[in-house]
């Protein structure tokens, strides 16, 4: 938060500088003996620092213009920023406040420095009256808070998840917790909580579950498929919101696809995919939660986004699923998803035909439409035999010259699908060293969206959603 002048000055200094230095660092390739996704991150960093310290500028010359009538605060504990908000507001330097209290101007400043850590009670009632304010904040007993999120994790949203993803500074405390994320759980899922930590309604907002198209496995835990859901299409609402103009169509075809995403240089990776996806106006939206959930595509105001959310870090696993949703985008690239029959975390829909052209479309893509005769090979190779049936994917990987990880996730796939053999762990096992797919995912995004757009609750909710962190 800038305070004063001063630091006004030396923020607008700090955007130069790190503005001018991130166009320098663009204009350059990426070091040598530099991880490129490393380099990213880097860029990454600065221009986040550029959007808050602007953000602060903004917030600040607002409240110079002293047009703003009420500044919000959820805690006793904020009420310091608010006294500072309410000075500049007020157009008061430091001198013009100390006169109104009697104290010398360097207190004021050492006060507000501090954050009014030791002005005492006495003197903060004497700077809300010179300020002519009033402080609204009720006294209530946290008893409501523990049943509460009893009764959030009941519908799918359990206490780590709100103290991660829903509020951005940590709170020990449970009723304080509640509190700093009440805002949040109101526009996500219409839940809303009363000053004293209950929860007041009873109807939950979970409809997005219902008309989504899903990537879901088969163990997931339908409750907190249900919340999550309703968290990410929040999520993807927010992005839509800032996307300009409609999403292109996607090909159905796995020929034109294969041939749309490939690289000038013939490679298929993510980030061609990804970036791709983004020229088309189909925003891609990477989450790394744990929950059982591994993607999901809407439409939106004519706009695809599409939620990836894989706990496995390799490439191949990323673009068999984002290829897969775009199978979905490209279905619904002229109307927006109808609601369909049945709970979208059910099996009816993980089963679903839809569910497994877009496999075989992913497949297909991948595997220059040879899929499906490539996993017929490896099992004819293993003698029908499971536990040689690694040697064989490697085998046929090497002889045909394609990706194993991808050749082994669609394997893994077609034994789910045809056989119900759960043959993930081995898939996974084959997975080539190919960069972790999230951090590619989160520079993509923060590279195309602009959160400048939102509203301050919905950035944070976004910013926090990208942020990864330990659940």
């Amino acid at each position: 938060m800038i305070k004063n002048e001063r630091q006004f000055g030396i923020t607008q200094n700090q955007i130069r500088g790190f503005g001018e230095a991130l166009t320098a660092a663009r204009a350059k390739d990426v070091p040598e003996g530099t991880d490129p996704v490393i380099w990213q991150a880097y860029l990454d960093g600065m221009e986040s620092q550029i959007e808050t310290m602007t953000h602060e500028v903004e917030e600040y010359l607002l409240l110079k213009q002293g047009n703003i009538d009420q500044i919000e605060i959820d805690s006793f504990g904020e009420l310091p920023a608010g006294l500072i908000k309410a000075r500049i507001a007020r157009g008061l330097t430091h001198k013009q406040l100390a006169d109104l209290i009697s104290v010398k101007p360097q207190q004021i400043q050492r006060w507000e420095d501090t954050d009014y850590e030791k002005a005492g009670f006495s003197n903060l009632l004497k700077i809300a009256e010179a300020l002519r304010i009033d402080v609204h904040e009720s006294i209530t007993l946290r008893r409501n808070a523990e049943s509460s999120f009893e009764r959030l994790s009941e519908y799918g949203i359990d206490l780590k998840f709100i103290a991660k993803r829903l509020v951005p500074s940590e709170v020990s405390d449970p009723h304080q917790l509640l509190m700093a994320s009440a805002r949040s759980l109101k526009r996500i899922w219409g839940i809303l909580i009363g000053s004293d930590g209950k929860v007041e309604n009873e109807g939950f907002n979970w409809s997005a579950a219902a008309f989504a198209r899903y990537k879901l496995p088969k163990d997931a835990n339908p409750k907190r498929v249900r919340a999550y859901t309703q968290y990410a299409f929040h999520i993807a609402q927010c992005v839509a919101s800032t996307t300009a103009g409609e999403s292109l169509p996607v090909p159905r075809d796995w020929r034109e696809a294969h041939e749309l995403f490939h690289e000038p240089s013939g490679q298929l990776t993510l980030a061609s995919v990804l970036n791709k996806s983004w020229d088309l106006g189909i925003a891609v939206i990477p989450l790394s939660d744990t929950l059982r959930f591994h993607g999901c595509c809407w439409r939106i105001n004519n706009t695809n986004v599409i939620v990836l959310k894989q706990s496995v870090r390799e490439q191949s696993r990323w673009l068999f699923d984002v290829l897969h949703e775009l199978y979905h985008a490209g279905e619904e690239a002229e109307h927006s998803f109808s609601s369909v029959a049945g709970d979208g975390v059910g099996a009816d829909r993980r089963e679903s035909d839809d569910e497994h052209a877009a496999n075989e479309f992913a497949g297909n893509v991948l595997l220059s439409g040879k899929a499906y005769q490539l996993y017929e090979e490896c099992v004819t190779q293993a003698g029908g035999q499971i536990p040689r049936l690694k040697k064989s994917v490697q085998y046929v990987a090497a002889k045909h010259q394609v990706d194993i990880g991808v050749l082994a996730n669609y394997v893994a796939y077609k034994l789910k699908a045809e056989r119900d053999i759960d043959w993930w762990g081995a898939a996974t096992n084959l997975q080539p060293d190919s960069g972790d797919a999230f951090s590619v995912a989160s520079s993509i995004f923060h590279e195309r969206f602009n959160s400048s757009k939102l509203s301050t609750d919905d950035r944070i909710i976004v910013e926090l959603a990208i942020k990864e962190v330990k659940l």
